[in-house]
């Protein structure tokens, strides 16, 4: 195991990444209501919801944020609501869209800006409001992401047909490898879902007695989050050979939502009423992001003009491979609440495996003196 002065010395090291350049942009287009992103994909597209003005009645439409512009993805309307939960790197975005008036819950493809009806198995028009896609075209959708206990998951293939599963998923790749919970022995347990085989994969840690999974990248990587038995929540990452890791926090809760393919999360983290930090707003909550170990606040990599300007991230939902973040900001001088993007000319670096710490060690010419502390500390 590598000792504390080896772990503090690479973490110096690596924590000059955060210092990075980050630009922030306010992706709110409409003079009224609310915004919130809550994906991005390869190509810097974002999608998300927009509260908008439609017959002088407010609407809530989902929207695409592209170069500066923003593309309601399904028309306007004011008997329905819609969001976009997710975009992938052909550009096709799944839709829930909501007929208020008769309650009637739609999953929507949408591609090339044509819309597609996602039937479900029984033809029934469940309450599944959170999609996923991947790269395949193939869609997601439950009905209990972030909650802990078990509820529907629906499939659809790059065809568009439906399969109800058995399994409660809440994210998935382009290798069709799936994470969610199941419950063993009375408890939930986030799990894997894979070639027909179901894996438990614990709760993180000892305290925990619940958990689920929330998102695994194609490298095979799960983030994880568990909850105590009356309060507290945190994050953990799984790497493909087992390897567990604790995502640190600042307090007791704190979740990971996303991980891109380099292996670096993005969340939140909650902040106390009594928390002496300076992004506490009365949403309670700050964006962060991880190395695939530590935590970082996002809010330190703002501007100060930014700052000066009012604006706090409250939440990161999704990261892309270029390490652009997306998600809500909450301004504290006008209470409003935009989608933002934050980009970086450099992504921060993830932590890396024990041989590759030993490499870097061994490159500076300190393994020899990490050796002879070793021993001392040993003898």
């Amino acid at each position: 195991m590598m000792n504390k002065i080896t772990l503090g010395i690479v973490a110096a090291l690596f924590s000059a990444s955060a210092n990075a350049d980050w630009t922030f942009t306010d992706l709110h287009s409409s003079s009224i209501g609310q915004s919130n992103a809550y994906a991005i994909n390869n190509l810097n597209q974002i999608v998300g919801y927009q509260g908008d003005v439609l017959n002088n009645k407010g609407v809530l439409n989902a929207a695409l944020w592209e170069n500066g512009s923003t593309t309601y993805v399904v028309p306007p309307s004011n008997t329905h609501t819609s969001t976009a939960f997710d975009i992938n790197d052909s550009g096709q975005i799944v839709v829930f869209q909501n007929e208020r008036l008769i309650l009637d819950y739609r999953n929507v493809l949408v591609e090339d800006g044509v819309s597609k009806l996602l039937q479900t198995p029984d033809g029934s028009n469940k309450f599944l409001g959170t999609m996923e896609i991947n790269n395949n075209g193939e869609v997601i959708a439950n009905s209990f992401r972030f909650r802990e206990t078990l509820g529907v998951s629906v499939f659809w293939n790059e065809n568009g047909e439906p399969a109800q599963l058995e399994n409660a998923v809440n994210g998935f790749n382009d290798f069709n490898q799936m994470v969610g919970q199941e419950i063993y022995n009375g408890k939930v347990h986030a799990t894997l879902y894979e070639n027909g085989n179901i894996t438990d994969l614990g709760t993180g840690f000892p305290w925990a007695t619940r958990s689920i999974g929330i998102d695994i990248n194609n490298a095979g990587q799960i983030i994880a989050t568990a909850f105590g038995a009356t309060t507290g929540r945190r994050s953990f990452l799984i790497e493909e050979d087992g390897t567990v890791r604790a995502l640190k926090g600042a307090g007791d809760q704190s979740e990971a939502i996303a991980i891109n393919e380099h292996g670096i999360v993005v969340g939140w983290q909650y902040l106390k009423p009594t928390t002496d930090s300076p992004y506490y707003t009365e949403r309670q909550s700050e964006a962060v992001i991880w190395d695939g170990h530590n935590q970082y606040q996002l809010n330190d990599f703002l501007d100060q003009g930014t700052k000066d300007a009012g604006w706090v991230l409250i939440s990161a939902n999704d990261i892309n491979d270029n390490g652009w973040v997306v998600g809500e900001a909450f301004n504290i001088l006008t209470g409003e609440s935009h989608a933002y993007a934050l980009s970086t000319d450099s992504m921060l670096s993830p932590i890396p495996e024990p041989s590759t710490y030993l490499m870097l060690l061994a490159g500076l010419g300190l393994l020899g003196f990490v050796g002879r502390r070793r021993k001392i500390q040993f003898s």
